[in-house]
């Protein structure tokens, strides 16, 4: 086998890992997803223990491609491929600008995901927030019910209406 057959079966090796990767954080997000939609705390753990063996796997995957077309005097990313990929394989470079696109889209689907995560956190800071505060005190001025079981007067604590409030 030539040097330039060697150098385009690894490189076309290495993206077939990171396509593979790339499916299992696609995957994991997903889950993720859905876990958050369900508010189910164990699909979310192990969602988020997968993207995150995903993301790790992916970006030492990237680094290993990134230093060995380095080492083979290619330019990183695009460029590099196409010089790899010549005529033999005119497919290649459509495969990583693929990549590239799912990553993106992973990208922003994990933004999402974080999103929706930290607004149900915050919910359940006020939730948290309104069942810690201590209720007001019967001689506090606040009456919902007369003894007569209606509608009182609805007084705060400084004797103003709460419906004034």
């Amino acid at each position: 086998m030539s040097a330039p057959d060697r150098l385009l079966r690894t490189l076309k090796e290495q993206l077939e890992r990171e396509e593979g990767l790339m499916a299992e954080l696609e995957s994991a997000l997903e889950a993720e997803s859905s876990a958050l939609a369900r508010r189910d705390a164990t699909p979310l753990d192990e969602a988020v223990a997968r993207k995150q063996a995903a993301l790790e796997g992916l970006g030492e995957a990237v680094n290993q491609r990134l230093r060995w077309m380095q080492s083979q005097g290619l330019e990183a990313g695009l460029e590099g491929i196409r010089a790899a990929a010549g005529e033999t394989d005119p497919d290649l470079p459509d495969r990583w600008e693929a990549l590239a696109q799912r990553l993106e889209a992973a990208q922003q689907q994990n933004e999402i995901n974080g999103q929706i995560l930290e607004a149900t956190r915050q919910g359940v800071e006020e939730l948290l927030t309104i069942f810690r505060s201590p209720a007001p005190k019967a001689d506090a001025g606040v009456e919902l019910y007369t003894a007569g079981g209606r509608s009182g007067v609805r007084r705060g604590p400084s004797g103003g209406s709460l419906t004034q409030a």
